[in-house]
């Protein structure tokens, strides 16, 4: 096997997680699987992505793809996360509410390297631990009508929203801080099909013992007049600790 020293690499990684999975019978299980790969594909397909290129890591209810460098990542980021949106609505239309696919998707760009048992690199840790985090779960749990919430890690949205690569505005995101085990940093997040909506100032980040937790170092944030922050916290059974602050020109 390829030593460590002499195979990094950096990729644009998609993962993405479904919502609800474990509650379903074996069923369920095989009708979802079916359902997200077909619906994976179908986007790509519509995007003018090539998904037999990627190199795929399935999960049953998600999956993480390592994207090869000549996929263009405006094009993921914009046309395969709207095409989603678009193949979840026609699967989900027919669907009873317990049946339906929605999915949560992080992009990162960062290092990732074949290994023994998938792959490895700080990169997989962050787009993992993002699509996983309580500020992108619970934006998604408050907007019960949508199928789809997009997730981008602070250089993806620098570099490919911010900087006019795509479609999207910086008011259709909202800014949140992650902090999941030893990943630690602000994202942007968008919810497909709802409406951006100011929130009013609300209580501090906490850190586990009840102190105001310090937000990353940031010199890049919009203007502070068009601005507004919201600060909560929430703790999961494990004791990690997750803070989620709405900034920016728009919300969720």
């Amino acid at each position: 096997m390829t030593g460590s020293r002499t195979a990094f690499e950096r990729h644009l990684l998609v993962a993405v997680d479904a919502v609800g999975y474990g509650r379903g019978n074996d069923q369920d299980h095989f009708a979802l699987q079916s359902g997200l790969k077909s619906i994976l594909n179908e986007a790509a397909s519509a995007a003018k992505l090539d998904r037999s290129r990627w190199s795929l890591q399935g999960a049953g209810d998600g999956e993480l793809a390592i994207v090869p460098r000549d996929e263009p990542e405006p094009l993921v980021v914009d046309a395969y996360a709207r095409q989603l949106d678009v193949q979840l609505t026609a699967y989900n239309a027919a669907l009873p509410t317990e049946r339906r696919i929605r999915l949560r998707m992080a992009v990162h760009f960062g290092a990732a390297m074949p290994a023994e048992n998938g792959y490895a690199g700080q990169g997989v840790v962050a787009v993992s631990r993002l699509v996983d985090s309580t500020p992108v779960r619970e934006a998604l749990k408050a907007a019960p009508d949508a199928a789809l919430v997009l997730a981008l890690t602070r250089q993806v949205f620098d570099d490919v929203v911010r900087q006019g690569h795509v479609s999207f505005a910086e008011a259709d995101f909202t800014r949140v801080l992650v902090h999941l085990k030893e990943f630690q940093d602000e994202a942007w997040i968008k919810v497909f099909g709802t409406q951006s909506v100011a929130a009013p100032d609300g209580v501090g980040n906490l850190d586990g013992q009840g102190k105001a937790a310090a937000e990353p170092q940031d010199h890049r944030k919009p203007d502070a007049a068009a601005s507004f922050v919201q600060h909560f916290h929430d703790t999961d059974a494990r004791g990690s600790v997750f803070g989620i602050s709405y900034g920016g020109v728009g919300g969720i």
